[in-house]
Protein backbone atom coordinates (compact mmCIF):
# COMPACT_ATOMS: atom_id res chain seq x y z
CA UNK A 1 0.00 0.00 0.00
CA UNK A 2 2.58 2.13 0.87
CA UNK A 3 4.34 1.66 -1.93
CA UNK A 4 1.63 2.65 -4.11
CA UNK A 5 1.25 5.84 -2.27
CA UNK A 6 4.51 6.29 -2.27
CA UNK A 7 4.33 5.98 -6.48
CA UNK A 8 1.50 8.70 -7.06
CA UNK A 9 3.33 11.28 -4.96
CA UNK A 10 6.91 10.84 -6.98
CA UNK A 11 4.63 10.44 -10.05
CA UNK A 12 3.44 14.32 -8.88
CA UNK A 13 7.09 15.75 -8.62
CA UNK A 14 7.66 14.41 -12.01
CA UNK A 15 5.13 16.24 -13.67
CA UNK A 16 5.81 19.12 -11.93
CA UNK A 17 9.13 19.14 -12.68
CA UNK A 18 8.05 18.77 -16.12
CA UNK A 19 5.42 21.66 -16.54
CA UNK A 20 8.06 24.19 -14.99
CA UNK A 21 10.47 23.07 -17.42
CA UNK A 22 8.23 23.10 -20.32
CA UNK A 23 7.59 26.94 -18.95
CA UNK A 24 11.18 27.65 -18.99
CA UNK A 25 11.65 26.61 -22.72
CA UNK A 26 8.73 28.18 -23.59
CA UNK A 27 10.08 31.61 -22.14
CA UNK A 28 13.41 31.11 -23.70
CA UNK A 29 12.57 29.60 -26.81
CA UNK A 30 13.18 32.97 -28.92
CA UNK A 31 16.39 32.97 -27.40
CA UNK A 32 17.35 29.80 -28.54
CA UNK A 33 16.63 27.88 -31.78
CA UNK A 34 15.05 24.65 -30.71
CA UNK A 35 18.03 22.35 -31.86
CA UNK A 36 20.25 24.16 -29.56
CA UNK A 37 17.76 24.10 -26.59
CA UNK A 38 17.36 20.63 -27.25
CA UNK A 39 20.78 19.62 -26.87
CA UNK A 40 21.40 22.06 -23.53
CA UNK A 41 18.12 20.06 -22.08
CA UNK A 42 20.14 16.96 -22.37
CA UNK A 43 23.59 18.19 -22.20
CA UNK A 44 23.13 20.09 -18.75
CA UNK A 45 21.54 17.22 -16.83
CA UNK A 46 24.88 15.28 -17.98
CA UNK A 47 27.01 17.59 -16.48
CA UNK A 48 24.82 17.84 -13.39
CA UNK A 49 24.04 14.06 -12.84
CA UNK A 50 28.08 13.48 -13.59
CA UNK A 51 29.39 15.12 -11.38
CA UNK A 52 26.60 14.29 -8.49
CA UNK A 53 27.54 10.37 -9.21
CA UNK A 54 31.60 11.26 -9.95
CA UNK A 55 32.78 9.30 -6.51
CA UNK A 56 30.05 6.22 -6.67
CA UNK A 57 30.49 3.03 -9.13
CA UNK A 58 28.24 3.70 -12.29
CA UNK A 59 27.45 0.47 -13.49
CA UNK A 60 27.93 -0.44 -17.20
CA UNK A 61 24.56 -1.50 -19.14
CA UNK A 62 24.45 -4.62 -19.97
CA UNK A 63 23.29 -5.59 -24.05
CA UNK A 64 19.82 -5.56 -23.47
CA UNK A 65 19.76 -2.92 -21.22
CA UNK A 66 21.82 -0.54 -23.89
CA UNK A 67 19.14 -1.45 -26.61
CA UNK A 68 16.23 -0.28 -24.45
CA UNK A 69 18.62 2.84 -23.39
CA UNK A 70 19.64 3.48 -26.66
CA UNK A 71 15.86 3.42 -28.27
CA UNK A 72 14.76 5.59 -25.16
CA UNK A 73 16.89 7.66 -25.79
CA UNK A 74 16.36 7.94 -29.52
CA UNK A 75 12.57 8.47 -28.29
CA UNK A 76 13.88 11.46 -26.15
CA UNK A 77 15.71 13.50 -28.39
CA UNK A 78 13.56 13.05 -31.40
CA UNK A 79 10.32 13.79 -28.90
CA UNK A 80 12.16 17.00 -27.59
CA UNK A 81 12.69 18.16 -30.82
CA UNK A 82 9.29 17.87 -32.44
CA UNK A 83 8.15 19.61 -28.86
CA UNK A 84 10.59 22.74 -29.16
CA UNK A 85 9.63 23.46 -32.78
CA UNK A 86 6.39 23.37 -31.67
CA UNK A 87 6.67 25.61 -28.59
CA UNK A 88 7.75 28.41 -30.89
CA UNK A 89 4.47 28.18 -32.80
CA UNK A 90 1.95 26.94 -30.67
CA UNK A 91 0.72 28.20 -27.14
CA UNK A 92 2.29 26.18 -23.83
CA UNK A 93 -1.12 24.23 -23.48
CA UNK A 94 -1.53 23.33 -26.67
CA UNK A 95 1.48 21.85 -26.71
CA UNK A 96 1.55 20.25 -23.55
CA UNK A 97 -2.11 18.67 -24.64
CA UNK A 98 -0.54 16.93 -28.11
CA UNK A 99 2.54 16.06 -25.86
CA UNK A 100 0.07 14.35 -23.82
CA UNK A 101 -1.44 12.16 -26.18
CA UNK A 102 1.84 10.41 -25.80
CA UNK A 103 -0.42 7.27 -23.44
CA UNK A 104 -3.11 6.97 -26.58
CA UNK A 105 -0.02 5.31 -29.01
CA UNK A 106 1.39 3.08 -25.80
CA UNK A 107 -1.24 0.27 -26.91
CA UNK A 108 0.44 0.54 -30.61
CA UNK A 109 3.90 0.20 -29.14
CA UNK A 110 3.11 -2.40 -26.88
CA UNK A 111 1.69 -3.95 -29.78
CA UNK A 112 4.63 -3.47 -32.60
CA UNK A 113 7.42 -4.14 -29.50
CA UNK A 114 5.61 -6.80 -27.53
CA UNK A 115 2.82 -8.39 -29.88
CA UNK A 116 0.43 -7.43 -27.09
CA UNK A 117 -3.32 -7.14 -27.79
CA UNK A 118 -4.78 -3.99 -29.26
CA UNK A 119 -8.38 -3.15 -28.58
CA UNK A 120 -10.79 -1.04 -30.06
CA UNK A 121 -10.70 1.22 -27.28
CA UNK A 122 -7.61 2.36 -28.15
CA UNK A 123 -8.03 2.92 -31.81
CA UNK A 124 -11.68 4.94 -30.99
CA UNK A 125 -9.91 7.21 -28.40
CA UNK A 126 -7.15 7.45 -31.33
CA UNK A 127 -9.64 8.38 -33.77
CA UNK A 128 -11.08 10.89 -31.53
CA UNK A 129 -7.97 12.54 -30.70
CA UNK A 130 -7.52 13.51 -34.86
CA UNK A 131 -10.47 15.08 -34.22
CA UNK A 132 -9.51 17.06 -31.61
CA UNK A 133 -6.54 18.35 -33.78
CA UNK A 134 -8.64 19.10 -36.50
CA UNK A 135 -10.74 21.16 -34.72
CA UNK A 136 -8.08 22.70 -33.06
CA UNK A 137 -6.82 23.73 -36.82
CA UNK A 138 -9.44 25.69 -37.76
CA UNK A 139 -12.44 23.26 -38.52
CA UNK A 140 -13.14 21.19 -41.10
CA UNK A 141 -14.68 23.95 -43.49
CA UNK A 142 -11.21 25.52 -42.86
CA UNK A 143 -8.93 22.48 -42.75
CA UNK A 144 -5.07 23.09 -43.14
CA UNK A 145 -2.45 20.71 -42.27
CA UNK A 146 -0.23 22.53 -39.73
CA UNK A 147 2.89 21.64 -39.48
CA UNK A 148 3.57 22.64 -35.75
CA UNK A 149 0.60 20.27 -34.84
CA UNK A 150 1.68 17.39 -36.50
CA UNK A 151 5.24 17.83 -34.75
CA UNK A 152 3.05 18.67 -31.73
CA UNK A 153 1.71 14.91 -32.43
CA UNK A 154 4.99 13.42 -33.54
CA UNK A 155 6.56 14.72 -30.17
CA UNK A 156 3.57 12.80 -28.39
CA UNK A 157 4.09 9.37 -30.61
CA UNK A 158 7.80 9.61 -29.03
CA UNK A 159 7.03 10.24 -25.73
CA UNK A 160 5.34 7.18 -26.12
CA UNK A 161 8.29 5.50 -26.83
CA UNK A 162 9.79 6.86 -23.78
CA UNK A 163 7.76 5.45 -21.77
CA UNK A 164 7.32 2.01 -23.24
CA UNK A 165 11.27 1.61 -22.83
CA UNK A 166 11.27 3.32 -19.37
CA UNK A 167 8.85 1.21 -17.48
CA UNK A 168 11.32 -1.88 -19.28
CA UNK A 169 14.77 -0.07 -18.16
CA UNK A 170 13.14 0.65 -14.69
CA UNK A 171 12.79 -3.04 -14.17
CA UNK A 172 16.42 -4.06 -14.37
CA UNK A 173 19.41 -3.50 -11.85
CA UNK A 174 20.33 -0.04 -12.67
CA UNK A 175 19.76 2.34 -10.36
CA UNK A 176 17.10 5.39 -10.83
CA UNK A 177 20.32 7.75 -11.36
CA UNK A 178 22.11 5.33 -13.62
CA UNK A 179 18.60 4.63 -15.73
CA UNK A 180 18.67 8.99 -16.19
CA UNK A 181 22.16 9.47 -16.85
CA UNK A 182 22.91 6.89 -19.76
CA UNK A 183 19.40 7.83 -21.34
CA UNK A 184 20.36 11.64 -21.33
CA UNK A 185 23.70 10.09 -22.57
CA UNK A 186 22.43 8.24 -25.68
CA UNK A 187 19.63 10.99 -26.50
CA UNK A 188 23.04 13.75 -26.61
CA UNK A 189 24.94 11.11 -28.66
CA UNK A 190 22.34 10.64 -31.04
CA UNK A 191 21.37 14.62 -31.46
CA UNK A 192 24.79 15.73 -32.24
CA UNK A 193 25.14 14.87 -35.66
CA UNK A 194 21.45 15.32 -36.50
CA UNK A 195 21.62 19.03 -34.93
CA UNK A 196 25.11 19.62 -36.73
CA UNK A 197 23.28 18.46 -40.71
CA UNK A 198 20.48 20.49 -39.60
CA UNK A 199 22.23 24.05 -38.26
CA UNK A 200 26.08 23.53 -38.97
CA UNK A 201 26.44 26.98 -40.01
CA UNK A 202 25.05 28.54 -36.64
CA UNK A 203 25.27 25.16 -34.18
CA UNK A 204 27.82 26.26 -31.52
CA UNK A 205 27.77 24.98 -27.49
CA UNK A 206 29.97 27.94 -26.59
CA UNK A 207 27.92 30.66 -28.39
CA UNK A 208 25.04 29.43 -26.29
CA UNK A 209 26.75 30.71 -23.60
CA UNK A 210 27.52 34.19 -24.89
CA UNK A 211 25.03 37.09 -25.15
CA UNK A 212 22.90 36.43 -23.61
CA UNK A 213 21.58 38.06 -20.41
CA UNK A 214 22.69 36.31 -17.06
CA UNK A 215 18.56 35.49 -16.27
CA UNK A 216 18.46 33.36 -19.42
CA UNK A 217 21.13 31.22 -18.37
CA UNK A 218 20.25 30.47 -14.99
CA UNK A 219 16.56 29.43 -16.48
CA UNK A 220 18.69 26.94 -19.04
CA UNK A 221 20.54 25.79 -15.71
CA UNK A 222 17.18 25.53 -14.39
CA UNK A 223 15.69 23.41 -17.32
CA UNK A 224 18.61 21.38 -16.93
CA UNK A 225 17.63 20.59 -13.17
CA UNK A 226 13.87 20.06 -13.85
CA UNK A 227 14.87 17.47 -16.56
CA UNK A 228 16.79 15.83 -14.14
CA UNK A 229 13.80 16.06 -11.25
CA UNK A 230 11.26 14.98 -13.92
CA UNK A 231 13.55 11.72 -14.91
CA UNK A 232 14.58 10.58 -11.20
CA UNK A 233 11.14 11.26 -9.76
CA UNK A 234 9.65 8.93 -12.75
CA UNK A 235 12.29 6.64 -12.55
CA UNK A 236 11.44 5.63 -8.65
CA UNK A 237 7.87 6.12 -9.74
CA UNK A 238 7.88 3.31 -12.03
CA UNK A 239 9.75 1.18 -10.10
CA UNK A 240 7.74 1.39 -7.38
CA UNK A 241 4.41 1.21 -9.09
CA UNK A 242 2.92 -2.79 -10.02
CA UNK A 243 2.19 -1.81 -13.68
CA UNK A 244 2.90 1.73 -16.24
CA UNK A 245 -0.59 1.45 -16.54
CA UNK A 246 -1.00 2.08 -12.95
CA UNK A 247 0.47 5.54 -13.29
CA UNK A 248 -0.35 6.37 -16.77
CA UNK A 249 -3.29 8.49 -15.30
CA UNK A 250 -1.48 10.83 -13.73
CA UNK A 251 0.75 11.98 -16.76
CA UNK A 252 -2.49 14.29 -17.08
CA UNK A 253 -1.29 16.79 -14.43
CA UNK A 254 1.01 18.16 -16.14
CA UNK A 255 -1.40 19.68 -18.56
CA UNK A 256 -3.35 21.40 -14.98
CA UNK A 257 0.38 22.75 -14.21
CA UNK A 258 1.09 23.60 -17.57
CA UNK A 259 -2.78 25.50 -17.83
CA UNK A 260 -1.78 27.45 -14.41
CA UNK A 261 1.51 28.29 -15.96
CA UNK A 262 -0.12 29.41 -18.86
CA UNK A 263 -2.96 31.44 -16.97
CA UNK A 264 -0.21 33.17 -14.90
CA UNK A 265 2.62 34.33 -17.45
CA UNK A 266 1.11 34.29 -20.85
CA UNK A 267 -2.35 36.13 -22.59
CA UNK A 268 -3.76 33.29 -24.79
CA UNK A 269 -7.10 33.69 -25.85
CA UNK A 270 -8.61 30.44 -27.99
CA UNK A 271 -11.40 30.60 -30.74
CA UNK A 272 -14.68 28.29 -29.61
CA UNK A 273 -13.62 25.46 -32.32
CA UNK A 274 -10.29 25.51 -30.94
CA UNK A 275 -10.98 24.93 -27.18
CA UNK A 276 -13.38 22.80 -27.98
CA UNK A 277 -10.68 20.71 -30.12
CA UNK A 278 -8.84 21.10 -27.13
CA UNK A 279 -11.37 19.68 -24.47
CA UNK A 280 -12.07 16.85 -27.05
CA UNK A 281 -7.94 15.49 -27.04
CA UNK A 282 -8.36 16.24 -23.25
CA UNK A 283 -11.60 14.29 -22.84
CA UNK A 284 -9.99 11.09 -25.20
CA UNK A 285 -7.06 10.93 -23.22
CA UNK A 286 -9.07 10.57 -20.17
CA UNK A 287 -11.19 8.18 -21.65
CA UNK A 288 -8.07 5.79 -22.48
CA UNK A 289 -7.84 5.10 -18.53
CA UNK A 290 -11.67 4.68 -17.57
CA UNK A 291 -11.05 1.08 -17.35
CA UNK A 292 -7.68 1.26 -15.45
CA UNK A 293 -8.80 3.58 -12.99
CA UNK A 294 -12.41 1.26 -12.77
CA UNK A 295 -10.32 -1.92 -12.03
CA UNK A 296 -7.75 -0.10 -9.31
CA UNK A 297 -10.76 1.18 -7.62
CA UNK A 298 -12.93 -2.67 -7.30
CA UNK A 299 -9.35 -4.23 -6.54
CA UNK A 300 -9.39 -1.21 -3.83
CA UNK A 301 -12.92 -2.39 -2.43
CA UNK A 302 -12.12 -5.81 -2.70
CA UNK A 303 -9.54 -5.89 -0.32
CA UNK A 304 -11.59 -3.79 2.24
Amino acid sequence: MLKSVYSVIFMLFSTFCLSLSGLLCKLVSDEYSPESLTFVRYLIPIVILGGWMLKKHITWPSKSERRMLWIRGACMGAGQMCFMFALQHLSLVECVVLFSTGPLFIPIMERIAFKRLLRWGSIVTLLVTFVGVILLSGGISQFHWDWALGLGLAAGIFNAGSQVTLYQVSQTRLSSQEMSLWSFICAVIILAPMLMMLDSSNFNVVSLYESHSTLVLWALLGIGMLVVGTQLFRAKAYRLASSGSQLAPLIFTNLIFSAIWQLLWFDVSYTTQQALGLTVIVLANMARFVPTIKQQWQRRHALV
